[in-house]
């Protein structure tokens, strides 16, 4: 945290002195100033994108947070070798997010790269619920889509939304999220709990969390024909 304080000063330091280079003072404050009644002005793909954002990574981060626990009561696994399997959702994305964040900036796609991770983490819960196939093959898929989903999520944000606007876009988007991630880690937890300590049903509602994430894709992708804002282009057109 120290690394982290100390980066985001000289951080801070870099950015001031190129707003003032690039901007000059008054143009700064102009880009600054919040109007609280720009979120009124946001196209419906800005709220699909948000919900999507808040249904995903809910599917996500509250299932890592007790999958090691989840692996050593359903497959006997040691806490180490639990932990192993969780970590290959985080190696997955490791691997795949630098890839497909290129992918995306050749070939665009945006959406449809949403869609596909969004489906991907359906069967990956129901597996883990459901059966008993090695774990190793669902994590990998759950660290797939947390590779495809995020790569092409972010970055629609600044191709669906003025410049003027992207700070309000990014901290309105930010709250729907962690409004997830307040609210689902409680409900696996008491799932759980009703269910005298089985994962089947908590993994059932990892599982629609996806599909409720999937429908949020779709309509995504028909409101951008809709609006002809250019997700699915590559970026320098999207850009343009």
């Amino acid at each position: 945290m120290f690394v982290s304080f100390a980066l985001f000063l000289a951080y801070s330091g870099i950015d001031k002195a190129k707003e003032k280079y690039f901007l000059g003072e008054k143009k700064k404050d102009e880009a600054e100033k919040f109007v609280f009644q720009d979120i009124y002005k946001f196209k419906p793909s800005f709220w699909f994108i948000s919900l999507l954002c808040m249904t995903f990574y809910s599917a996500i981060f509250p299932f890592t947070a007790f999958s090691t626990i989840f692996l050593q009561a359903k497959f006997g696994f040691t806490a180490v070798l639990g932990g192993f399997y969780t970590s290959l959702v985080v190696f997955a994305s490791m691997i795949f997010t630098p890839l497909l964040g290129l992918l995306v900036d050749k070939i665009g796609k945006r959406g449809t790269m949403m869609i596909i991770g969004s489906l991907m983490i359906v069967p990956a819960h129901l597996a883990l619920g459901l059966t008993y196939i090695h774990p190793a093959i669902p994590m990998i898929m759950i660290g797939m889509s947390f590779s495809l989903v995020p790569a092409a999520l972010w970055p629609v944000i600044p191709i669906i939304i003025e410049e003027r606007r992207l700070g309000t876009a990014f901290g309105l988007m930010t709250l729907i999220q962690n409004i997830g991630l307040t609210i689902f880690p409680w409900f696996a937890g008491k799932v759980t709990d009703l269910s005298g300590g089985n994962y089947t049903n908590t993994m059932i509602m990892f599982a629609s969390l996806g599909f409720v994430g999937l429908v949020f894709s779709l309509l995504l992708k028909f409101a951008d024909k809709k609006e002809i804002a250019g997700i699915e282009l590559p970026t320098k057109l999207a850009q343009a």
